[in-house]
């Protein structure tokens, strides 16, 4: 798991040491603080190096970041230069260079340390990560649900949900009727692993315990999701509001497709919900943290919100990047 991320001089102003490591029994990890600080970077940090995008860690302006993986430090050192370059169509223009430094070692052991440089310059990348980093790294995954949600893009390390997409849920549905049905969805990737009753199960009980307005869930191999209101009329998934859509699909997300183990970072998953499934959100959390866990390999869970009745009671696991704030 990431227990540690260090970051000097985001945007060139905010520097943090930031711990997730478990508190007692959840690897929950709450972000909070202003607008402008850096709760969504943090993120898309963490996500870019668990999906190999080295180039939103070149064109994100910092001086370094350390991430501490269970014994494990990579730091990344980046230096931005600007040079003049010959342009057909006028005279002179700077041309952006971007280096970033990598060296990978264990905690225990700096002195062993497998470093190298990727360099970026107009979009295009010189250099390769060392064999060694990236080894590692492939035993590792995130899952990343962004503050815009419910269009499904595919990554070569899984799946995120982003953007606006109406035929997301509808999607969903027909993966149920799979999983009712045969047991297994037909699209890659799709997490197999764990028992997939106890997964149904708690998929029912999350969207059970919303209390959707004169809706009630129906489950089958047939339709896979839909649902009866009171006057005996079916709906599908497609007619539900936004924040209804929203709950269905972080549960299904992260209880089918998160693999067990990962890491999930969630970007104000707020939006839409109503007060009272925000103040249940963590608890929501911690059921499927507990479902999804390993042995010596918990689920961690990273959340990046605004919200203090998300918060709720549990600010023994909340960050806050103005009190953590070094100028």
């Amino acid at each position: 798991m990431l227990t540690r991320l260090v970051i000097d001089k985001l945007f060139g102003v905010y520097s943090y040491d930031l711990n997730f490591e478990c508190e007692k029994d959840s690897c929950i990890t709450i972000l909070t603080g202003p607008n402008g600080f850096g709760k969504t970077t943090v993120l898309n940090l963490i996500n870019a190096l668990y999906h190999k995008d080295y180039a939103v860690l070149a064109h994100t302006p910092y001086d370094r970041i350390i991430y501490f993986f269970d014994g494990k430090v990579l730091e990344v050192k980046r230096t931005e230069t600007f040079g003049d370059r010959e342009d057909e169509e006028s005279d002179w223009h700077e041309e952006e260079k971007i280096e970033l430094d990598f060296c990978f070692s264990d905690e225990n052991a700096p002195m062993g340390k497998d470093c190298f440089k990727l360099v970026f310059v107009s979009e295009q990348r010189t250099g390769e990560p060392s064999g060694i980093f990236e080894l590692f790294m492939e035993t590792r995954s995130s899952w990343y649900v962004t503050d815009s949600r419910l269009v499904i893009n595919k990554t070569d390390k899984g799946v995120s949900t982003e953007g606006q997409d109406e035929n997301a849920v509808d999607k969903i549905a027909k993966d149920l009727a799979d999983i009712l049905r045969v047991g297994q969805v037909q699209e890659e990737p799709f997490s197999v692993s764990g028992a997939l009753d106890d997964k149904i199960s708690l998929f029912r009980k999350l969207i059970e315990k919303s209390r959707f307005t004169d809706k009630e869930m129906v489950l089958d191999g047939q339709f896979g999701l839909r649902f009866k209101n009171s006057r005996g009329l079916f709906l599908l998934p497609s007619q539900l509001s936004s924040g209804e859509k929203h709950i269905i699909i972080q549960a299904f997300d992260l209880i089918f497709k998160a693999q067990n183990g990962a890491v999930a970072l969630i970007d104000e998953p707020e939006i839409s919900f109503h007060p009272a499934w925000i103040v249940q959100y963590i608890e929501n959390l911690e059921m499927i943290q507990k479902l999804k866990e390993e042995q010596n390999k918990p689920f961690q869970v990273i959340v990046a919100t605004h919200s203090p009745q998300l918060v709720a009671q549990r600010w023994d696991i909340t960050r806050d990047l103005f009190e953590n704030c070094k100028r």
